[in-house]
């Protein structure tokens, strides 16, 4: 049995808005990937493959990653990044959008700062809680 998608619509739309915003700054393509893939996109320029992406929309500011002890990424989202660049030699961008600004971080390397388990627990799935990797304030550039 697959498990439920909690992604709603309103937070697709914010996500779809963060790559359009994205491709506008960068001068490339964001598509879309199949669930499969584990990650959000694939990043084209000039129809070649030039990263793929996970893209978060977040509700607090940048200063408030030291008190989160740093962006929290699920460690199985890492993984396929690292999966994908590891089969593609293409680089893996983390794009967050906060409240003061859009972010990234892009790796070939993998290195994080730190491990948690954290989640959800507020819609009774164990499976909201999980590893997750900690990426520090100063692994991301800022655009705007």
């Amino acid at each position: 049995m697959s498990r439920p998608m909690y992604e709603s619509k309103a937070n697709l739309k914010l996500e779809y808005a963060l790559a359009d915003q994205l491709a506008g700054m960068w001068r490339c393509a964001f598509r879309k990937l199949p669930i499969r893939y584990g990650v959000d996109y694939i990043v084209m320029r000039d129809d070649q493959p030039r990263a793929f992406c996970e893209l978060k929309v977040r509700e607090y500011e940048m200063d408030q990653l030291e008190i989160l002890g740093g962006f929290m990424l699920s460690l199985g989202k890492w993984m396929e990044g690292q999966r994908l660049h590891q089969a593609t030699q293409l680089p893996f961008i983390v794009g967050i959008q906060l409240l003061d600004g859009i972010w990234y971080h892009q790796t070939t390397d993998f290195k994080f700062d730190g491990m948690k388990i954290a989640g959800r627990t507020d819609r009774g799935d164990w499976q909201d809680v999980e590893p997750c990797i900690l990426l520090q304030r100063d692994k991301f550039v800022r655009l705007i």
